[in-house]
């Protein structure tokens, strides 16, 4: 089981003791005051928590229900012993605007906080401010052994709070080597200790094809074998335990590249007689059967995930296999274009299946470095290269320059064991960019979890604390670069969960 963070210990830092009152929240808030005038002890109660108005939102009263088990995680052999001038915390008031539970790209997430004795008021606009603030309360909160209770040091603490971009997120590869339901469960329980609130999860590669269909069944065929394969309701499983925590799932099914194990089960959707690419095998995109079948998948997939984007790869795509296809050529000389423009005709059809479905699209820099003509407006181009001339927020700022928005990626890779999470920490969106109506346009980020040397038992070790440098970049304020605690921060994180 996973501990929220900051709940029980104040040690574990290289075996040594933490100071509590020395540790500092994860990410750092927009506005802290910590006024340090005193000590308090918890009183646990079942009306701990009280929300106004009998707000009714299931996603609140399960963050209440998860937060309650998660802070008094132990139960007391005695009441806390009183502290100072006894001095205590004995509720908290939760004061939510609306109890609207859509979860979607630029949903509001902020909160205020104000721990007092002896009640706390969180006060939020949407059920998913209140869930922030929890969390962070949930960090100010310890249990004291000295005093057998929970206490909360160096009371009253003020918060306001908002994050700075609103794409935050953690893309994790199940195609190279399958991961469990509840691994990724798990890993979905962290991003919400850190507040992180998008998965994106790169469902499919060449390597296998795990993903159910009703539609087109016969794809599951190219998974690793039939039981690493996820059923309809382990996904919808999954996308309800995710939205209870925050946390958007944004599936990536990767084309026109990237596609060998979609042509397990369907043959005729890969380029015939393609013996070579870099990047593995190809859909076709002349052959009306390619649409028919995303057609399907695709609205199988809407009715899964309620996210409003899809992302659909489009990166690496080698047009050797293409030049090895006389039919593709062909059809370019017909309709006077190249390579290049067979691919911005792909990316057209499937933008107009994706619109068919309400679905925005999102897709990897390629689909801007081709120069393709035919991207729509409203979508979200992902920079992930970090090498050349001009990468990462360079990369970004050309994007925006262009009028796209941008997540950044390049600089997050969490498989690259060599990249120090300082160096991640120092990474900035925003590094190139002066203009705010460019910033406007940068979304956010995401570190990048794939999956060629993780599995089941390894994966959290791989993702966490470093993930949580990317959490404070893109929650934090852009000057939270040299604050206090730096070096504890993610230590205290992975020691705590």
């Amino acid at each position: 089981m996973m501990y929220g963070p900051f709940l029980f210990v104040c040690m574990c830092l290289a075996g040594l003791l933490v100071p509590c009152s020395s540790r500092t929240l994860v990410p750092q808030p927009t506005s802290y005051v910590k006024a340090a005038q005193y000590n308090m002890t918890v009183t646990r109660s079942s009306q701990f928590f009280v929300v106004a108005n009998s707000l009714q939102s299931e996603v609140l009263d399960a963050a209440i229900k998860r937060y309650t088990s998660l802070i008094f995680f132990k139960k007391e052999t005695k009441h806390a012993e009183s502290v100072d001038d006894g001095n205590t915390l004995t509720s908290v008031d939760i004061i939510v605007a609306s109890n609207d539970e859509t979860l979607q790209q630029g949903i509001d997430e902020s909160y205020s906080l104000v721990v007092e004795s002896p009640t706390a008021t969180l006060k939020a606009p949407t059920v998913y401010g209140a869930m922030r603030g929890l969390e962070t309360l949930s960090q100010l909160i310890d249990y004291s052994h000295a005093n057998k209770g929970y206490m909360v040091y160096d009371a009253p603490h003020t918060i306001e709070d908002v994050p700075r971009f609103t794409y935050r997120g953690l893309l994790v590869d199940t195609s190279r080597h399958f991961l469990e339901v509840d691994t990724l469960k798990t890993i979905i329980d962290g991003m919400s200790y850190a507040k992180l609130n998008v998965l994106h999860w790169h469902a499919t590669d060449d390597q296998s094809f795990p993903f159910p269909s009703k539609s087109f069944p016969k794809l599951q065929q190219g998974a690793y074998a039939p039981s690493m394969t996820y059923s309809w309701q382990d996904i919808e499983d999954l996308v309800d335990h995710a939205k209870k925590r925050g946390v958007r799932v944004i599936p990536e099914f990767d084309t026109p590249a990237h596609a060998l194990s979609w042509g397990v089960g369907y043959p005729e959707l890969l380029v015939p007689n393609c013996t070579w690419s870099t990047t593995g095998q190809t859909v076709n995109p002349i052959s009306e059967f390619t649409y028919e079948l995303l057609q399907g998948f695709f609205g199988d997939m809407a009715q899964l995930f309620f996210d409003d984007y899809l992302h659909v790869g489009a990166d690496e795509v080698d047009y050797s296999c293409w030049n090895t296809s006389a039919s593709i050529k062909a059809w370019a000389a017909q309709h006077n274009t190249n390579l290049t423009g067979v691919e911005s005709y792909y990316i057209s059809r499937v933008q107009t299946i994706l619109k068919g479905i309400s679905r925005t699209m999102m897709c990897w820099e390629e689909c801007y470095d081709n120069g393709l003509t035919t991207l729509p407006s409203d979508v979200i181009i992902g920079v992930w290269r970090d090498w050349g001339s001009c990468w990462g927020p360079c990369r970004v700022a050309q994007v925006t320059h262009s009028g796209f928005q941008a997540v950044l990626s390049s600089g997050w890779y969490l498989d690259h064991l060599d990249q120090s999470w300082q160096a991640m920490y120092a990474m900035e969106p925003l590094a190139n960019i002066t203009d705010p109506k460019q910033s406007a346009l940068v979304a956010g980020g995401e570190s990048c979890m794939w999956g060629e040397s993780i599995n089941d038992a390894t994966v959290m070790t791989r993702i966490f604390p470093r993930a949580v440098t990317l959490a404070e970049r893109l929650w934090s304020p852009k000057s939270a670069t040299n604050a206090e605690g730096l070096e504890l921060r993610p230590d205290e994180f992975q020691c705590s969960v």
